[in-house]
């Protein structure tokens, strides 16, 4: 054999050996993404936005499955995308109680009933309006709270956790994909001064064309496109690496001052409103009765804002003698489950109550 024919058949099969290299990538991504996390069925569970990144789509039903964590609900919307208990909900003029977060207060893993927003409602004959949503934070919860400010709240309840003063920094949202999720989040020039930037469009895009091919995948499984999916897969995991992460968002008195800046935004927006802002310092759920952040929230803040520091409220009850039961959905999924929502709502129902009585 001549030398030009063995060096083309040693390119071939080394071209071959990489094209089945990349097969099996693409097919073993393919099929991580394909079975991982939560599963839908209905309509989508979000739609982009411009101004929120993304929010839920108006009058819909969402299918919500997770065979790990053994989860299994529907969310339904109104017109105005909020969750609400059943479709076909009447709209709403106005409310009586607006809730901004992220999923612990979007009621990730529960019926609409279950959440600590529909238990407000029922205890205390309020109207209600939750517009939290997974993966929110403070400047999404901000600029949710400005989105609705139409329906005039009387009382407006911001509840997060530690993780959001990360996200107000990050211009993508935690997602199971593998694609940036654009998001509002703060900018912070040499000088200190603080701004909210808007998420990217273009990116957004892509974003959400990868998640509708990933849905389609999920509802009519092809070998070729879940290798195609998985290699894209690999192509914004590689993206994302090599952008690496913004040094300051590791900066926890960068993180703390940013977010107390967006909480004055959404003071002075609910004071413009005349309606009460209650901030939710919520902790872990599998160990509720520790938060330093929270402590720390309530110190600095109290007086200025409303704030429940839960982890002192389940302190306190603990201190007179009654037990924490188990808070978490499951051992794979630490959300809030419906007792602790019911814990919630009771926090929350006293701080109303203490405030209204004489």
């Amino acid at each position: 054999m001549n030398q030009p024919a063995l060096w083309a058949i040693t390119l071939a099969l080394a071209l071959m050996g990489i094209a089945g290299l990349l097969f099996g990538v693409g097919n073993h991504l393919g099929g991580i993404y394909t079975s991982k996390g939560r599963q839908t069925s209905g309509d989508p569970l979000v739609v982009a936005d411009a101004i929120l990144g993304f929010k839920r789509p108006s009058n819909a039903t969402t299918h919500i499955s997770d065979d790990s964590a053994e989860l299994s609900y529907t969310i339904f919307t109104d017109d105005r995308g909020l969750r609400v208990n059943r479709p076909g909900a009447p709209h709403q003029e106005s409310t009586d109680l607006l809730t901004l977060g992220g999923s612990f207060s979007a009621g990730h893993g529960l019926a609409n009933e279950q959440t600590y927003t529909a238990l407000l409602g029922d205890r205390l004959d309020l109207t209600t309006a939750n517009a939290a949503l997974s993966s929110y934070g403070t400047v999404a919860s901000l600029r949710s709270l400005v989105r609705h400010s139409e329906l005039k709240p009387d009382l407006v309840i911001y509840a997060f956790i530690d993780g959001h003063l990360r996200r107000n920094l990050d211009p993508c949202a935690p997602s199971f994909q593998p694609t940036c999720v654009p998001v509002p989040h703060l900018e912070i020039d040499e000088d200190g001064a603080i701004d909210i930037a808007d998420p990217d469009a273009a990116v957004s895009a892509i974003a959400f064309e990868y998640a509708e091919r990933l849905r389609n995948l999920r509802q009519q499984p092809s070998l070729l496109d879940r290798v195609a999916l998985g290699l894209d897969a690999l192509k914004h995991r590689t993206r994302r690496s090599l952008q690496g992460r913004d040094a300051r968002q590791e900066d926890p008195n960068l993180r703390y001052r940013a977010f107390v800046d967006v909480l004055a935004r959404m003071k002075n927006r609910t004071d413009r409103l005349n309606s009460r802002l209650i901030v939710v310092a919520l902790p872990a759920m599998e160990n509720p009765s520790v938060n330093h952040l929270g402590q720390r929230i309530h110190e600095h803040l109290d007086g200025w804002i409303d704030v429940i520091d839960f982890a002192a409220w389940i302190r306190a009850r603990e201190a007179a003698g009654i037990s924490t039961p188990p808070l978490i959905l499951d051992p794979k999924d630490r959300h809030p489950n419906a007792l602790a929502h019911e814990l919630i709502a009771e926090a929350i129902t006293e701080r109303i109550l203490k405030r209204e009585t004489p």
